[in-house]
């Protein structure tokens, strides 16, 4: 599968069961080998499962493996009472980029044109980074299994960084049924082709990783 990037570019990305009454105890190991480790609170939308490699997001059954190449993923946040603004991230300890997804409902942002909500967020990143510069922004195709969701990419540069050097980032906005999901690249290196391939092929490797379900099939879950 593939996100097309500008016109000649791509980015490959890619029951309920009744059981007999049994000792409490063995009940209880029972349930904790299957229940989800919860990250928080019992309430957390956040949740990983015993002996697996991936943290899932419980309200879209969203897995996100632990490790992303050489990247690690970091602890998952909730920015609202239910979980339903939050992110998760990845870090490096190899080179000089992280990399950061928002999920969060549509409805939370009163622009509810996705050309102009991003608009909004790139608008953001000039907050945060006055210095950043617009290298360019363009229409994406972001497949999911049996059909895809138009969105926007836009990489940018900014010479003040974190640390010295010119530091580069990429941001990806797509929506997820009644969701955003919005993906930050942030990476050291923004002048050297080799390094702004190297974080295009960490969204890559993300989306490929998460293959995301069609939002039809998660709303008819729910």
């Amino acid at each position: 599968m593939y996100v097309q990037y500008h016109s000649n570019l791509y980015i490959q990305t890619h029951t309920h069961v009744r059981i007999r009454p049994i000792c409490p105890t063995i009940l209880l190991i029972i349930l904790y080998c299957l229940v989800p480790v919860v990250f928080t609170h019992a309430q957390s939308v956040w949740a990983i499962e015993q002996g697996s490699d991936e943290v899932i997001y419980l309200p879209l059954d969203v897995h996100f493996p632990r490790t992303l190449g050489h990247l690690v993923i970091t602890t998952p946040k909730i920015y609202d009472d239910v979980g339903l603004d939050a992110s998760v991230g990845y870090d490096s300890k190899k080179i000089s980029l992280w990399l950061t997804v928002y999920i969060y409902l549509q409805r939370y942002y009163s622009q509810r044109d996705l050309k102009s909500h991003f608009e909004s967020l790139i608008g953001d990143i000039y907050a945060q980074w006055p210095d950043s510069k617009l290298v360019g922004a363009h229409n994406v195709t972001i497949p999911f299994k049996d059909s895809s969701s138009s969105g926007y990419m836009a990489f940018l540069s900014y010479a003040k960084g974190p640390t010295p050097g010119e530091w580069g980032g990429f941001a990806v906005l797509f929506p997820y049924g009644e969701f955003y999901f919005y993906i930050r690249v942030s990476f050291l290196g923004s002048d050297n082709e080799t390094s702004i391939r190297e974080a295009m092929g960490i969204i890559d490797s993300l989306l490929l990783a998460l293959n995301l379900s069609n939002p039809e099939d998660i709303e008819q879950r729910q």
